[in-house]
């Protein structure tokens, strides 16, 4: 049996792919027995890591600008260079800390919810990002859906969840309840990321239901850093216009 078959049998199919090729660069580099043999298992279980990586990430479906190494800190009110980067550290998550993030449109929620949400895949949590109204319709169809269903069980099992634009559209009395039970399940469990335009006094009137409102609002603040962010729509200040500049 030959080396990449015998790779294969063994389920180290990244190394079998480049088995050749790593075997020609321990010809110009010479390394030990020992080393060669560890560098091919590093080589797996690098690529290996890569692939998880890259199936997280495509569950969490974050959106596509979240590199917060491009955040502009000098353009939001509300957080500084400093305090982004110690929330890049993560201690929060490993507390079961929540982050709301409060602020008109465009000044930088999403992005650093989002951004958030990258680093704490790059160090190995399970991250389920979705909008507001993604998580409605998974409430409502997670008992009559099978596939529902198991992306429900995949959000409840996930260390971080980011709710982006909690609460923009009103929820009647059931979906209210529903999201309550959604954020008593996580409670203390999973650390949760909240993006809002809405101060928490609004809540009772958009969810229904006072009771409700302060109810979540209870488990959501408990342990939480409450970020209110203030400025011009980064959006609307960048926007592209469709006519060229006039000399």
């Amino acid at each position: 049996m030959t080396l990449d078959l015998q790779l294969k049998a063994l389920k180290f199919t990244s190394t079998a792919k480049e088995v050749q090729q790593l075997c020609d660069k321990a010809i110009h580099t010479q390394p030990g027995y020992q080393q060669h043999i560890q560098n091919l298992l590093d080589h797996e279980i690098q690529k290996r890591q890569n692939q998880i990586l890259l199936r997280q990430m495509k569950r969490a479906q974050l959106p596509t600008d979240h590199d917060l190494d491009e955040f502009d800190a000098t353009f939001a009110q509300g957080i500084t260079k400093t305090q982004l980067q110690q929330l890049r550290v993560l201690n929060w998550l490993d507390q079961a800390y929540n982050i709301i993030l409060m602020g008109p449109p465009g000044v930088g929620k999403t992005f650093i919810a989002a951004g958030l949400g990258c680093e704490a895949l790059k160090q190995g949590h399970r991250v389920y990002f979705r909008t507001m109204e993604e998580i409605r319709r998974l409430l409502i169809f997670k008992d009559r859906l099978k596939q529902a269903g198991q992306e429900y069980r995949r959000l409840i099992n996930a260390h971080l969840v980011i709710i982006d634009d909690m609460l923009v559209f009103p929820l009647d009395k059931h979906e209210s309840v529903d999201l309550y039970h959604l954020i008593d399940t996580l409670h203390e469990q999973t650390s949760l990321i909240i993006t809002t335009n809405k101060a928490p006094k609004e809540w009772g009137e958009i969810l229904a239901d006072q009771a409700i409102a302060t109810a979540i609002l209870d488990r959501l603040i408990y342990h939480a850093q409450v970020i209110s962010l203030q400025g011009e729509s980064y959006r609307m200040k960048h926007r592209k216009s469709i006519y060229e500049k006039e000399e």
